[in-house]
Formats: C-alpha cells, sequence, structure tokens
C-alpha cells in the first residue's frame, strides 16, 4: 500500500519537475523564490500550531483550527 502512494509521490513530482526544466526552454518565468518559500513554511507552521492546539469538542475545535488556518492571509499580507 505505502509502496504505490510513495511510487505516485515520486512519478508526480519528476513529471512536474521535468515539465518545469522543458518549458523553461520556450518561456523563461522569473518566480519569486523568497516569497514562495515564505508562504510554504508560513503555511507549515500554522498547520503545525492548528494542529497542536486543544480541541474543546468537535464544534470548538473546528472553529478554532479554521480561525488559525486563516490567519496565513493576514500574516503574509
Amino acid at each position: 500500500m505505502y509502496g504505490a502512494a510513495s511510487s505516485a509521490l515520486i512519478s508526480y513530482f519528476l513529471l512536474a519537475l521535468l515539465m518545469f526544466l522543458v518549458s523553461r526552454r520556450f518561456h523563461k518565468i522569473s518566480y519569486e523564490w523568497n516569497r514562495i518559500a515564505l508562504i510554504g513554511m508560513t503555511v507549515v507552521l500554522v498547520a503545525l500550531v492548528a494542529s497542536r492546539l486543544p480541541a474543546p469538542g468537535i464544534l470548538g475545535g473546528l472553529f478554532i483550527r479554521t480561525g488559525v488556518m486563516l490567519s496565513v492571509f493576514p500574516i503574509l499580507y
């Protein structure tokens, strides 16, 4: 079961990487890699905080975690 999932993950990653490298030959797009890294790190950090919060019941935990996840937008902008 894990073999199929890991091979699918690897193959889709390689597909995206190869498409990125081949498409750069035809049309170069300058990405803001620092901003992409900042967004990625912020999302991971907020997701970790949301997963560590105590859940005061199902509905309360849903509202608290949703609020924490939506805090990504004001943090970044």
